[in-house]
């Protein structure tokens, strides 16, 4: 007498983790150009994106920092 087959006991695994690729940043709205006499302040705006988000932003005109430039 042949014996029934028995299902095999699969277990599914339920805790899947996510892939994550990292990429590097790209600019989302870069800045526009404006123009401001000699004695205004000029004000940037722009927004970019990367994984892992850690962006910092520096602006420069040329070769030198303009952040804090007075």
């Amino acid at each position: 007498m042949k014996k029934p087959l028995q299902k095999a006991n699969l277990i599914e695994n339920k805790n899947t983790l996510p892939a994550v690729a990292e990429r590097p940043p790209f600019i989302v709205s870069p800045p526009e150009n404006i123009t401001v006499n000699i004695s205004q302040d000029a004000f940037f705006t722009c927004q970019a994106e990367a994984y892992p988000r850690n962006l910092t932003y520096t602006w420069f005109w040329e070769e030198d920092n303009v952040f804090f430039k007075k």
